[in-house]
């Protein structure tokens, strides 16, 4: 009697600097957990495994260290991954890079592996990257509580310290509002490079009273939930996590209209404010969720809203790319 042939899962592998946080980070968490129980393999091939995200990589999940230093990681990411690709064939190769993705689709195409590349912000945010990342992106484009930090008055904003979140943006409403005589506290969570810009911003807008930076938390919902209000000031953004996760926290959320997915998070206005990119704006829209004056969609509306980024959906829309279908 012949025996039949067991045809192995497929294997995935996922691409990150590392585990230092962030929504990209948290998402291809929550996916790789999906195709694991969907009965996929799935590697987490790291620049360096560290970050205090490692402890939350879903069980199942093989961690692979390419162990480099910060310092040029992506560039000298190329040999040690092509030889993981080399020895290890997975069916599919997925990095999630920022835009340097070129060193990594380079590795890929050598070693002969299947490739899906997602971009994970809008295309047209380009024009705001360097100039060298604008020459690099082009190629790649296929496709707990701290403190007595509570509800009161207290508005809420997190993201990666970096220039495409608008923090600055976000500190130049408070100082607007607090000059009209309305006083609201914001907490930022979050860590990056413009740290020391924002701080001395603050200073020079005597906000050192109204304004903290909490540094980042692996767990950001029990915040979300407490806020009085998530302000979102991003030049531009893909989808953005945290909208969603404040709407289903029941959190009002106020946006400025940048580029990228916000409207689409937010439905256009229908379940959070969207306001003009000002700081007159920002702020006329966060006193008016500090008053209750926002969009109270109803429960079914909001519930059929965020189905449409439910994980099951999201997984299944990746494994539909990637050619297997069957597994969803």
């Amino acid at each position: 009697m012949a025996l039949k042939e067991v045809k192995a899962s497929p294997r995935v592998a996922f691409l990150l600097p590392s585990l230092r946080g962030g929504g990209v980070e948290r998402v291809t968490l929550e996916l790789s957990r999906g195709l694991v129980k969907s009965g996929l393999g799935v590697d987490l091939v790291l620049g360096k495994a560290e970050g205090p995200l490692m402890g939350q990589v879903p069980p199942g999940v093989r961690i692979v260290d390419l162990g480099l230093s910060q310092r040029l990681r992506l560039v000298r990411a190329y040999f040690p991954l092509k030889k993981y690709l080399r020895q290890n064939r997975p069916d599919w190769f997925i990095p999630v890079w920022d835009f340097l993705e070129f060193v990594p689709l380079q590795a890929a195409w050598s070693t002969g592996i299947r490739t899906l590349m997602v971009l994970h912000n809008t295309t047209d945010c380009i024009s705001a990257l360097p100039l060298v990342k604008r020459f690099l992106a082009w190629p790649t484009m296929r496709l707990s509580l701290r403190g007595t930090w509570a509800r009161k008055r207290r508005g809420l904003a997190v993201g990666r310290l970096h220039p495409q979140k608008g923090f600055d943006l976000a500190l130049e409403a408070i100082a607007l509002l607090k000059r009209h005589g309305l006083k609201v506290r914001l907490l930022i969570l979050g860590e990056g490079p413009e740290n020391e810009r924002l701080l001395a911003l603050r200073r020079r807008l005597g906000l050192e009273g109204d304004v903290e930076f909490g540094g980042f938390a692996p767990n950001p919902y029990p915040f979300i939930k407490r806020a009085k209000g998530l302000v979102m000031s991003s030049v531009y953004e893909g989808l953005p996590l945290v909208l969603l996760e404040a709407l289903a926290l029941g959190t009002p959320v106020v946006a400025a209209r940048g580029k990228g997915g916000i409207g689409e998070a937010l439905g256009e206005g229908r379940f959070g404010l969207l306001v003009e990119r000002t700081a007159e704006g920002l702020a006329q829209g966060i006193a008016r969720v500090m008053r209750g004056d926002y969009p109270r969609p109803s429960p079914e509306a909001l519930q059929a809203h965020l189905s449409v980024y439910s994980l099951q959906n999201s997984v299944r829309a990746y494994l539909e790319a990637m050619g297997l279908g069957e597994y969803a």
